[in-house]
């Protein structure tokens, strides 16, 4: 398990009742681990490393790699739940991608180039699900799992941010079908922010009737009539070589 420090340092914060871990000391103790731990390595001796950031992760290598199944409530995750899928790295440019991380292999990033595509700036945040209940309540999902404003320090506004939205989306979002998914902006993760336009920035809606995510012009419209904050659009246009994309990265946020 390599899970980032700054996330567990997140999660400890969050645990006030932690029957080893006194309130206030979480950071100091995940520091003092962080330095101590050292990942294992082929050179002593392993057939293979693998590296999972969570327990869906490793329920997915074992179901993979082992053909061992793994029941979702023996691993923490609400069975009800649509985790956001991992999605690749089109490019490796070096400084960005961890170990875990999936990359296009050569041939499949050329089946992109020259068809027409949408390039969206990728936020830097927390994934945040936004969903109705039958009875419109709203939930909030962070990966595998439900959070509220009480779960972690990160996710303290998130009381008053639905609040101020709830209204759009009950208006947007259908009860048990769609699930808006967007970065909530509040802890800094690689990158410090200075404008953004609001905590949360939508990225995609998914439609569980359907199987699917809506389209770019289809999420949009759907938005459009909201004053929540989707992400910006850099380009739209066919790409003939890798280059032109990487020429991308040094538009400005």
């Amino acid at each position: 398990f390599d899970v980032p420090k700054a996330e567990c340092k997140q999660r400890v914060a969050g645990r006030k009742d932690h029957p080893t871990i006194p309130q206030g000391s979480g950071a100091r103790i995940v520091d003092s681990f962080a330095k101590k731990i050292q990942p294992p390595t082929i050179q002593e001796g392993f057939r293979a490393v693998h590296v999972v950031t969570n327990a869906d992760e490793c329920a997915q290598l074992l179901a993979s790699r082992f053909g061992v199944t793994v029941a979702a409530d023996a691993v923490g995750a609400d069975p009800s739940l649509f985790k956001f899928p991992r999605t690749h790295h089109l490019l490796d440019m070096g400084g960005c991608v961890s170990r875990d991380d999936l990359v296009l292999d050569p041939e499949e990033v050329q089946q992109w180039m020259g068809r027409m595509l949408t390039v969206e700036e990728k936020v830097d945040g927390a994934n945040l699900g936004i969903s109705l209940t039958k009875e419109y309540e709203i939930r909030c999902q962070n990966r595998s799992h439900y959070v509220t404003a009480e779960t972690a320090s990160q996710f303290k506004p998130l009381a008053h941010w639905l609040q101020v939205h709830q209204g759009e989306l009950c208006q947007i979002l259908e009860p048990e079908r769609h699930i808006l998914f967007g970065e909530w902006c509040v802890a800094k993760h690689s990158i410090h922010y200075t404008s953004l336009p609001d905590y949360f920035i939508a990225f995609d809606i998914y439609d569980r009737q359907q199987g699917q995510f809506l389209s770019v012009a289809r999420r949009d419209a759907v938005l459009a009539a909201t004053s929540i904050a989707v992400a910006p659009t850099i380009a739209q246009q066919a790409f003939q070589k890798k280059e032109a994309l990487t020429a991308l990265l040094n538009t400005r946020s």
